[in-house]
């Protein structure tokens, strides 16, 4: 009996992997086939997988080649965003990298976060408009309904830190896993140091990411003396490179640099929670939670 196929390409585990899920097991229900995997395994395997649906995070323009190659062999690709949010608060960048056209004409579907969303895509490329869903994104469903049951393993190791405050780190380039030279040659085929003011942009993110970083690390280190009886966890964006805040924050002693699970149970089981202009800030609002933001300038 034929199947229909759709595949999930994961690229952050800890991100991406429970919303994509719960919009898996909707595809089950209806008699699909469904395959999850990490996303370069996915990619790279894209020859050897049944011809389906590629259910992408991004219609981004690093993306543009494999996408049209996806396409001849027969995928069918759509697109939920997993950087909706970023066509309220980071505009520039968005309409310049999320999407193009050759992505667009070649997807069969775009689901959005918001009109908010759907208004920046049309904005350049009306004739898609018939394409775009405004759908919302699940992702908040699950913040909002704030199930402990979904993390029982995970908070079982969590709750071995007791009364801890939680920091939730967004730094950028300055702290990256990769080295400046590969981020800036990342941003130049993404179409955003294609001229000298995207050049100047860009340098300015830099510099500005360095003077956060330090500001970072002078906050926590007060909140580490303030709050000497409590544990401090900081945990890094997926992009940032835990070593360097491990052998920044080592002096510390009951700070703690961890990146593990999804962040949703650290948030539900932290005392204060404290993010920096990130998408957990709106996680936090939806579990219930008083997060502060901290924004140094």
């Amino acid at each position: 009996m034929y199947r229909k196929t759709i595949i999930f390409p994961i690229e952050i585990k800890s991100r991406d992997l429970f919303p994509r899920l719960q919009i898996a097991a909707e595809f089950v229900k209806k008699g699909y086939r469904v395959i999850l995997g990490e996303q370069g395994a996915i990619h790279n395997s894209i020859t050897s997988l049944p011809k389906g649906i590629l259910f992408e995070k991004s219609l981004s323009r690093i993306k543009e080649k494999r996408f049209k190659n996806f396409f001849n062999l027969g995928f069918k690709i759509c697109s939920l965003d997993e950087e909706g949010l970023s066509s309220i608060g980071n505009k520039h960048n968005y309409s310049r990298s999320r999407f193009t056209e050759d992505n667009l004409k070649i997807s069969s579907k775009i689901f959005v976060w918001g009109n908010f969303e759907k208004k920046e895509i049309t904005k350049k490329f009306s004739k898609f408009k018939n394409k775009i869903v405004v759908s919302g994104h699940n992702k908040i469903s699950l913040w909002y309904q704030n199930k402990k049951e979904f993390y029982k393993n995970e908070i079982e190791y969590i709750e071995k830190f007791q009364n801890f405050i939680l920091i939730s780190s967004n730094i950028g380039s300055y702290i990256h896993r990769e080295k400046l030279a590969v981020i800036k040659n990342t941003w130049k085929k993404a179409g955003l140091r294609s001229n000298k003011s995207d050049i100047i942009r860009s340098n300015n993110y830099i510099n500005f990411s360095k003077f956060k970083f330090n500001k970072f690390k002078i906050l926590i280190a007060s909140l580490s003396k303030e709050f000497s009886e409590k544990k401090i966890i900081l945990r890094p964006h997926p992009s940032e490179n835990i070593k360097k805040w491990k052998k920044a924050l080592s002096n510390l002693k009951n700070v703690f640099v961890v990146y593990k699970y999804d962040i949703g149970p650290w948030i539900m089981k932290s005392n204060y929670f404290i993010h920096s202009g990130c998408t957990t800030g709106l996680e936090a609002f939806f579990r219930k939670k008083n997060p502060i933001s901290y924004l140094p300038q």
